[in-house]
This record gives C-alpha cells, sequence and structure tokens, in this order.
C-alpha cells in the first residue's frame, strides 16, 4: 500500500481479504491481528469511493467467504478449549483399545517422590 499504488481501495480491499483468507488457513493468528487495522481504513475508504455494484459484490464474496472460515476457527479453538477444560486430573482413569477392538481400562499413578537419605 505504497504512495504511488495506483489501486483503487477495493482493490487494495479484495487483496487484503485474500491475505485474511490465506493467514486463517495457515492458522497465523497473529498476521490477522495485524491485517484488522488496514482492513477498519481500507473498509471506510472504499464506502466513501462508493464502489461500482460488481466490486461490491466481490467484495461481499470474499467477505462471506472469510466469516465462514473464521467461524470454522473459532468453533475449533472453543472445542479445544472445552476438552482442555474437561481434561482429566493426573490418577484419572484411562480408556483405550486394545489390537482386538476390547476397551481397556486402567487408572493412572499419582506422582510421588521419593526421599532417599
Amino acid at each position: 500500500m505504497g504512495l504511488f499504488d495506483r489501486r483503487s481501495n477495493c482493490e487494495k480491499l479484495a487483496d487484503l481479504l485474500d491475505r485474511e483468507r490465506a493467514a486463517v488457513l495457515a492458522g497465523d493468528y497473529a498476521a490477522l491481528r495485524r491485517l484488522m487495522a488496514d482492513k477498519e481504513r481500507l473498509v471506510a475508504l472504499a464506502v466513501r469511493d462508493r464502489p461500482a455494484a460488481i466490486d461490491l459484490a466481490r467484495l461481499k464474496q470474499k467477505t462471506a467467504r472469510n466469516h465462514v472460515l473464521l467461524n470454522a476457527a473459532m468453533d475449533g479453538i472453543r472445542q479445544v478449549s472445552q476438552v482442555l477444560a474437561g481434561s482429566k486430573p493426573a490418577g484419572a482413569e484411562l480408556s483405550t483399545y486394545d489390537k482386538t477392538g476390547l476397551l481397556q481400562t486402567s487408572q493412572g499413578k499419582s506422582a510421588t517422590i521419593e526421599r532417599r537419605l
């Protein structure tokens, strides 16, 4: 977004939305944070420019696509958070399946310290 960038604000916003998509797909949440200020600024500039209907339709499509991706990422983060919040403490029962497919349950050992003199 240099001084002599001749692209319209809608084109710049479309490029930013593509970078936002790539960041979500890569799990680069730091990049998403960095893009936020530019995105807000470009949205305001694009609105001020009164873009053509075709440009608005393209931006709407990219925004909707990113919205779906961002929601899916947030759902994944929420699910991981719930799993971590409900994780079992040390010494809790562990259930696994053996090579024949039978359920095996074992009681975990709690950590102890043995003091030797």
